[in-house]
């Protein structure tokens, strides 16, 4: 099944992958924050299998992390029949779109010259410390954000629109300041699909750990996170991909979950840099999008 790509943003560079989280969630959660990445990069934003515009799985029962990266490579595949300059790319992925672009690289070493892997999603054993996290600022939130909370936590959404309104009061949890943002118009924006989130955030979780593939990963890798991320705080998941991989790690000290949102110009800059010195490290040249 042919997933759903955006049009493809910038004309030179590499060409960069961009991938939703959630799972559930699609790429209008990444869009505009991006965008500005198209400077440096050729920039195209993929709805994961089940997401957003692209088809539902037959199955969801037979759907792994290896489904949702062989999905991307099918992208990468088609892009590169089409336009050319796709026979390598960077992956950049946001929360559990980050494990899906792991998966990538673990599967299609050849394909993958980088990867950016903004707010990784959390082991089991962290969760239980997420959840405390969590209930520690409902006080300050909005009064229906901890009955969600408690809802989300205790069993999955059976639809769309059951999801699309928990998301809707949970949001403000994600962000450092919910204040700064208009987080009822980012909702609005986003088609929630509730067979993706029961499948990737209930059921695959569970039994998600990647400290034992990292050794199989050689890509050059950029991990992200926010300081006041509750979902995944720095020195949890991203300080094991980090270490795991040998990659350079940035805290946004004014961040949640979203630090492209959150903190834009800081958040372009970081990923700038990096595509810059990637395109500029020694060794086989990486391929330029044309």
């Amino acid at each position: 099944m042919s997933l759903s790509t955006s049009d493809t943003l910038g004309h030179g560079g590499p060409a960069v992958l961009a991938l939703h989280g959630g799972l559930g969630w699609d790429s209008a959660t990444l869009r505009p924050w991006l965008d500005p990445l198209a400077e440096r990069a050729r920039l195209t934003y993929v709805d994961l299998l089940g997401c957003g515009a692209s088809p539902e799985p037959d199955d969801w029962s037979e759907v792994t992390n290896e489904t949702w990266a062989e999905g991307v490579e099918d992208v990468r595949d088609r892009l590169d029949a089409e336009a050319g300059g796709h026979g390598c790319v960077v992956v950049f992925g946001h929360s559990y779109g980050a494990a899906v672009a792991l998966e990538v690289a673990r599967l299609f070493p050849d394909r993958v010259a980088g990867l950016v892997l903004c707010a990784p999603p959390p082991r089991p054993a962290h969760l239980g410390a997420a959840a405390a996290r969590a209930e520690a600022r409902l006080p300050n939130l909005p009064p229906e954000t901890g009955p969600a909370l408690r809802a989300a936590l205790s069993a999955p959404p059976e639809t769309d629109a059951e999801f699309a309104a928990a998301m809707a009061a949970l949001l403000p949890l994600y962000v450092a300041d919910p204040d700064a943002h208009d987080l009822g118009a980012f909702a609005g924006r986003v088609r929630f699909r509730a067979g993706a989130v029961r499948r990737s955030f209930y059921g695959l979780l569970a039994e998600y750990d990647p400290r034992s593939c990292l050794g199989e990963i050689n890509a050059p890798a950029l991990v992200l996170s926010g300081r006041r991320d509750w979902v995944s705080p720095p020195d949890e998941a991203p300080a094991e991909l980090a270490a795991g991989l040998g990659a350079e790690h940035v805290v946004f000290e004014r961040s949640g979950h979203f630090p492209f949102l959150e903190e834009p110009g800081a958040f372009a800059s970081a990923v700038g840099r990096w595509l810059g010195r990637l395109a500029d490290a020694p060794g086989p040249s990486l391929p330029q999008a044309g």
